[in-house]
């Protein structure tokens, strides 16, 4: 049987090799061979050339036998490999295998600017995870896929536009974050869709007050099938942003609606007392019951973010509530 090096010249005769090049290295023929292609740093090499499919395998199998130590994250589901594998990248495109070389260390420049504005990414990621983890209990994983994303784009914009890059400081102001205003954690089941109206919510002083309309309130909300009670929750989420804390658990209030009574909800006032210096996230979610089974699921599971705004002033800490820190303070 003859050996790897052995095929290498017949392999490679067509890409004009140097002579004894079954003598050199792997992966010096890789490299002689990539180059004579003018493969460089974002230029592609696709699997239309007739030595590409041997090349990949004659590659991966090497690579491995010569470096059984060192770490490899390239997979292979059969047909194509994916991932990076020694000094290329391989990947998937239109069908065809494409690799490309390494970006080199140091060959992506980035200004000073962006640089800061890679970490606003990461603080709103943070943010982000926050959100989230506060509100675990009311969505209770029937988020959809996309709650991440949708939230890194509400929130990424503001830190950026409220951060100054000189300092690195940031200044809200009390309607920074109303981007977040009517966010659904689950498209699927939009909250409007679900509750019919849009109640009053307002913020005087340090009393954020949530208001139903009287008249028709309760017929406006939509029962789901098998449904015979839908639990109506508030719940405030709060963040201290300068001191970088937020609410350990939300504030929540409910309230109980049976589908065979009509008035329950129509005319009624909820109250929050909200400290100096925080935003609020007021968000409602709906979980519909068959007697004591809980009916939601990941299709159908209503919730949405309805109000956010800061509160004017400075935390002082006399709030009694839990708080917990998030990692990194938004000052």
């Amino acid at each position: 049987m003859p050996s790897i090096r052995g095929i290498y010249a017949v392999l490679f005769s067509s890409c004009s090799l140097p002579d004894q090049a079954s003598c050199y290295p792997f992966s010096l023929i890789v490299k002689y061979i990539l180059s004579s292609m003018s493969v460089k740093t974002g230029h592609y090499w696709t699997s239309d050339n007739p030595v590409c499919g041997m090349l990949r395998l004659m590659f991966f199998l090497d690579y491995i036998r010569l470096h059984k130590k060192n770490k490899i994250m390239g997979t292979f589901n059969g047909k194509h490999f994916t991932g990076p594998v020694g000094p290329v990248i391989f990947r998937k495109r239109k069908g065809k295998q494409v690799v490309c070389a390494k970006p080199l260390p140091g060959t992506m420049k980035q200004t000073e600017n962006t640089k800061k504005a890679s970490g606003t990414f990461g603080m709103a990621s943070l943010m982000v995870k926050h959100i989230k983890e506060g509100y675990g209990e009311e969505i209770m994983g029937y988020h959809d896929g996309t709650l991440h994303n949708r939230l890194m784009t509400s929130i990424n914009p503001v830190l950026s536009q409220c951060r100054d890059l000189s300092t690195m400081s940031y200044t809200f102001g009390v309607n920074s974050f109303k981007r977040l205003h009517g966010l659904n954690f689950n498209v699927e089941s939009p909250l409007h869709k679900y509750l019919g109206f849009d109640p009053g919510i307002m913020l005087e002083g340090n009393s954020l007050r949530v208001e139903f309309p009287s008249a028709n309130a309760k017929r406006n909300i939509k029962f789901i099938r098998n449904s015979n009670a839908c639990h109506l929750t508030m719940s405030l989420l709060l963040f201290n942003l300068k001191d970088g804390k937020r609410l350990n658990e939300p504030l929540n209030q409910t309230i109980i609606l049976a589908k065979k009574e009509q008035e329950q909800l129509g005319g009624q006032e909820f109250t929050f007392t909200v400290p100096d210096g925080c935003l609020c996230l007021l968000s409602i979610f709906l979980k519909y019951y068959d007697y004591q089974h809980l009916l939601n699921n990941p299709a159908m599971s209503p919730g949405a973010i309805c109000f956010a705004q800061l509160v004017p002033g400075d935390f002082m800490g006399e709030d009694l509530n839990v708080w917990r820190g998030m990692g990194q303070k938004f000052s």
